[in-house]
């Protein structure tokens, strides 16, 4: 057998694991069906990252039995899987292996992108105000797709009834529905515990990966504006960054990711969408990817409506409407 290592859990005994079988099934299917094409690219992107994802989730629950890719053996916690073309035939850790947990494979493959497509995780924040929403009631011919949430309250720009962009309801048709997730806001999205924060981190945790719901920054707890640049923060959800230093929020989540979940996120494979030119043009020379968002709808400086869907795309570089 190639399993070199001990697993924390002797395998067969599904009971020692605190997740239920059909959740595990959920989690393997997108990669026995990887396994099944023989791991060519005939999956999307989507689905390659949702089994991966899926992976990630379930690694962390020690001893997890789950299919080698590439061959399809099952294997569990610190056990090998065989090696196999992709690997260069070298073994290389379970899935489901312990982040940071020592091993005697032959290489790291494919821990750091779980695929035979190498798909790598990425990473898209977000603004608030004007951005995950529009204008408080504007609907109908200025704001067809925006939604009103009568019984939430938001305070920005003279506050009224939150209003909710197409991107705000939902982004999982995007590429971001298959990326980590975060928002790096100048506001503070109501206030600590408002049920804006609340409604904001649950749409948001409806699709992408977002590893908390609480908040941090500069108005973590009240309006308290401030650079972000040397910020610390312990979630992805950040308030309070001023105008033109939201780049610094975006990097410490990247910096975060890295440091709790054991995610390295490249630079190239971090977006941030805004609403707000100066928010988007400070990110030129960071190597990371920004875009200005409700383009087509304009109330001054600010967007009107808010994005759209249409405009969450993984195009590299930073733009700015018109550019």
């Amino acid at each position: 057998s190639s399993h070199f290592g001990a697993s924390s859990c002797p395998r067969g005994r599904s009971h020692c694991f605190p997740i239920r079988a059909a959740e595990k099934l959920r989690a393997m299917a997108p990669w026995m069906s990887l396994l099944a094409l023989g791991g060519h690219a005939l999956l999307s992107r989507v689905t390659l990252a949702d089994a991966s994802r899926n992976l990630r989730a379930l690694s962390n629950v020690s001893g997890v039995d789950v299919p080698c890719p590439g061959t399809g053996v099952m294997c569990a916690g610190n056990q090998c899987c065989p090696g196999f073309e992709g690997s260069g035939n070298l073994t290389f850790p379970c899935p489901s292996v312990e982040l940071g947990q020592k091993h005697t494979c032959q290489t790291m493959f494919p821990i750091e992108a779980p695929t035979a497509m190498d798909v790598q995780d990425c990473l898209c924040t977000f603004d608030v105000d004007r951005t995950l929403t529009g204008k408080q009631g504007v609907v109908g011919d200025k704001c067809p797709a925006n939604e009103v949430e009568p019984n939430v309250q938001d305070s920005a720009y003279g506050g009224g009834s939150l209003t909710l962009s197409a991107v705000g309801q939902s982004y999982a048709e995007t590429f971001c529905g298959s990326c980590y997730v975060g928002v790096v806001t100048a506001g503070d999205a109501s206030g600590a515990n408002s049920p804006e924060r609340n409604l904001l981190a649950t749409k948001l945790s409806n699709a992408g990966i977002l590893v908390s719901t609480s908040w941090s920054g500069p108005s973590k707890d009240r309006e308290a504006r401030a650079s972000c640049e040397g910020v610390e923060i312990d979630s992805p959800l950040v308030a309070g960054c001023s105008d033109g230093t939201k780049q610094y929020a975006v990097a410490k989540i990247v910096e975060l990711l890295q440091r709790t979940q054991g995610v390295a996120i490249a630079p190239a494979r971090v977006w941030h969408f805004d609403d707000r030119e100066n928010n988007v043009s400070p990110f030129q020379g960071t190597g990371m990817n920004a875009r200005q968002i409700s383009c087509a709808t304009r109330d001054g400086e600010v967007g009107l409506c808010g994005a759209t869907r249409e405009e969450i795309v993984d195009a590299p570089g930073v733009a700015t409407c018109g550019r």
